[in-house]
């Protein structure tokens, strides 16, 4: 989809951070979950989006 102007356009306008996530951009929540420190949290979603959901 980055590479067809027609889905990517509307995406990157509707996402406050203006840019695709990279892997680097979900590394850090997928370590910690896989931590001791998330080891008391369950049954939650983590929207890692550039604020995708909150552009409506």
């Amino acid at each position: 989809m980055k590479d067809m102007p027609e889905y990517n356009d509307p995406i990157i306008t509707r996402t406050p951070l203006k840019r695709w996530g990279t892997p680097e951009d979900m590394a850090g929540a997928v370590l910690f979950l896989c931590s001791a420190q998330a080891s008391f949290i369950t049954g939650q979603t983590l929207t890692l989006d550039g604020g995708y959901t909150l552009g409506v």
